[in-house]
C-alpha cells in the first residue's frame, strides 16, 4: 500500500511526488512547509495583481489623464472668467473716471462761463444805471416851469407891473424819484445782490469753494448739487437781464411817447449809420441760449434808449430862466397889449427882473444875435433837426453868431427892448420855421422827471 502524498510525523512532514520516472519523497519541517505555502500564496497574489495592473493600466491612466485635463480646463475657465471680471471692473472704473472727469470739466466750463457772463451782466447793469436810472435825475436838473405855465390861461384885466401878463404862477414841486432798481441776486438763492459787483469778487468764491463742497458728501450727489447751483445762478442772471430789459424798454417807450406828443418822429433825429464793408455771411451754430438772447435784447433796448435819450437832450425842454418866474402871456391868440386887437403870439412871455441871466434851453449854434424889429435885442439858437429857439427883448446880448452854446451858457440879459411893455423874456420855439407852443416842450421836463 502506497503512502499518502504527504505524511507527517511528530517532527517532519513527508511529501511524495510521483513522476513517470518514479516516486520521490521530500521531508519538510512544518514551519518550512507553512513558509513555502505562504510564499506561494504571496507569489500567486502578486501574479494576479500584476496581471490586473497590466490589464487595466491603460484605462486607469486614461481616466487619470481625463480628470487632470478636466481640472485644468476648469481652472483655466475660472481664470478666464476672473480676468474678464477684472477687465470689466477696470473698464467700468475707467468709464466712471472719464464720466466723473467729464462732469467736473463741464462744471468748470459752466463756472467760467457764468463768471464771464457775470462780467457782462455787471457791464450792462452799469450802463443801465447810468442811462435809465440817471434819466429822472438829469430831467430834474433841467429845471421845470410852474404847472400853471402848462395850462391855458384866460385873458385878464389890466397888465400888472407894466408887463404883458395874465396871471401869477406858483413854483412847481418836483416829484420824488422812484425807488432805485434792485437787480435779482446773482450768487446764492435768497440774498439780494447788485450786478455791478466787480467780477473779481465773484471769482473769489469760484472752484475752490466747489472743491471743498465736494468733500462734504457723496461725489455724485455733490456734483448734482453743484450743477443745480450753477443752474440757479444762470437763471438769476437771466432774470436780472430780463428785468433791466423791461425797465429799459419802458424808458424808451416813454421817450417815444413824448416825441409823439410833440409831433416829432424819431427818424427826424437819426443820423446816417456810417457803416459798410464787404458782405461776409456768418453761419450760425444755433448755440445761442436764453442768456445770449435776453442779453442781445437788453443791448438793443439800451441802444434805443441811448439814442432817444440823446434826442431828448437835444430838445429845448430846459428853463430859459432860473428861479421863480411868472408867465405873463401864453402862446396863441391874445389881445395885443398895444393895439388891444386880436393877434397871434408866437411864444410865451416870462416876467423877470432886468438883467436876469437868460440861458438856451438846449445846446446848439447861435444863428442870430442882434436887433430884430419887434423882438428888440434877440438871440436865435439852432438846435439842429429843424428846431430853433428865440430869446427876445434882451437888455444885453452876450454871444455872437456861430458860437456854440449849451444850457449853462448865459446868452443875454432880461430887458424890455423892442415891442415890450416891461422887463420880460419872450421865448419862442420853432419847428421847420413854424412857431409851436413852447410849453409843450417845457412840460416834458416834468414828464421826464416823473
Amino acid at each position: 500500500m502506497a503512502p499518502p502524498p504527504y505524511a507527517s510525523s511528530s517532527r517532519l512532514v513527508t511529501l511524495s511526488i510521483e513522476t513517470r520516472s518514479g516516486a520521490r519523497q521530500i521531508e519538510l519541517r512544518p514551519g518550512a512547509l507553512i513558509a513555502a505555502v505562504a510564499v506561494c500564496g504571496v507569489f500567486l497574489a502578486w501574479s494576479v495583481a500584476a496581471t490586473a495592473y497590466l490589464a487595466f493600466r491603460e484605462d486607469v491612466l486614461g481616466a487619470l489623464m481625463t480628470r487632470q485635463t478636466q481640472m485644468q480646463y476648469a481652472y483655466e475657465d475660472r481664470i478666464a472668467a476672473l480676468r474678464t471680471s477684472i477687465d470689466r471692473l477696470t473698464s467700468r472704473q475707467l468709464l466712471d473716471q472719464d464720466s466723473f472727469e467729464g462732469k467736473v470739466q463741464e462744471l468748470i466750463a459752466r463756472q467760467a462761463q457764468l463768471e464771464n457772463r457775470q462780467a457782462m451782466v455787471a457791464s450792462l447793469a452799469a450802463q443801465f444805471e447810468s442811462q435809465v436810472k440817471a434819466a429822472p435825475a438829469e430831467a430834474r436838473a433841467l429845471g421845470t416851469l410852474p404847472p400853471s405855465l402848462f395850462q391855458s390861461k384866460g385873458q385878464g384885466g389890466p397888465l400888472p407891473d407894466g408887463a404883458s401878463a395874465y396871471a401869477p404862477v406858483e413854483q412847481a414841486v418836483p416829484e420824488k424819484p422812484r425807488p432805485a432798481f434792485e437787480p435779482a441776486p446773482l450768487r446764492g438763492s435768497s440774498a439780494d445782490a447788485r450786478p455791478t459787483a466787480p467780477p473779481s469778487q465773484t471769482r473769489k468764491a469760484g472752484l475752490w469753494e466747489e472743491r471743498e463742497f465736494l468733500k462734504s458728501g457723496p461725489v455724485q450727489n455733490q456734483l448734482a448739487g453743484l450743477g443745480a447751483k450753477l443752474a440757479r445762478l444762470e437763471a438769476g442772471q437771466i432774470q436780472t437781464l430780463a428785468r433791466m430789459e423791461t425797465q429799459a424798454r419802458a424808458s424808451t417807450s416813454r421817450y417815444a411817447s413824448i416825441l409823439a406828443e410833440l409831433g416829432l418822429q424819431p427818424s427826424r433825429f437819426q443820423s446816417p449809420s456810417a457803416q459798410g464793408g464787404p458782405y461776409v455771411p456768418v453761419k450760425l451754430d444755433g448755440k445761442a441760449g436764453p442768456f445770449e438772447n435776453v442779453a442781445a435784447r437788453l443791448q438793443d433796448a439800451l441802444a434805443d434808449g441811448a439814442r432817444l435819450s440823446g434826442v431828448m437832450k437835444a430838445l429845448p425842454i430846459r428853463r430859459p430862466l432860473r428861479g421863480d418866474v411868472d408867465q405873463t402871456s401864453g402862446f396863441g391868440y391874445r389881445t395885443d397889449p398895444f393895439t388891444r386887437s386880436l393877434a397871434l403870439h408866437t411864444g410865451v412871455d416870462l416876467r423877470d427882473e432886468t438883467g436876469a441871466a437868460v440861458r438856451p434851453t438846449a445846446k446848439g449854434t447861435v444863428t442870430s444875435a442882434g436887433w430884430s424889429g419887434g423882438y428888440g435885442n434877440m438871440v436865435e439858437v439852432d438846435h439842429g433837426n429843424g428846431i430853433v429857439t428865440r430869446y427876445g427883448h434882451l437888455s444885453a446880448i452876450l454871444v455872437e453868431e456861430g458860437q456854440q452854446v449849451d444850457p449853462t451858457t448865459v446868452i443875454g440879459r432880461v430887458g424890455s427892448t423892442g415891442r415890450s411893455t416891461g422887463p420880460h423874456l419872450h421865448y419862442e420855439t420853432r419847428i421847420d420855421g413854424q412857431p409851436v407852443d413852447p410849453t409843450r416842450y417845457l412840460r416834458m421836463a416834468a414828464r421826464l422827471a416823473s
